[in-house]
């Protein structure tokens, strides 16, 4: 069996999971996307935001910033800390989970 090649070895192929309403509102659970190879985790939530921002509920905005709130971010199932790991580099095959906030019920 032969592994077929991509066609620009300079871009990588990333899944991102899109979880709850954020799914509803872009309308897929989940996303494909090829990406410039060497991006870090800051790039590709900017890319993301560029992309995307016009899909996700106002309340998931912080549009004097440019960048996402409330929504909690995992890679490959392991908690991103937006303070410490936005210049990590993306790799080949990486998964991202994209989680809104759940609403819940109350004490009794």
């Amino acid at each position: 069996m032969v592994k077929e090649e991509k066609s620009d070895r300079n871009k990588i192929q990333i899944k991102v999971h899109l979880m709850g309403l954020i799914g509803e509102r872009i309308g897929k659970k989940q996303i494909i996307l090829e990406i410039d190879k060497g991006m870090n985790i800051q790039s590709f939530l900017n890319y993301l935001y560029e992309g995307y921002s016009g899909s996700f509920p106002e309340s998931f905005l912080d549009k004097s910033q440019k960048k996402f709130k409330m929504i909690h971010f995992l890679r490959n199932y392991k908690d991103l800390d937006l303070e410490k790991d936005l210049d990590l580099e993306l790799n080949e095959g990486d998964e991202f989970y994209l989680v809104p906030p759940l609403s819940g019920g109350g004490y009794y």
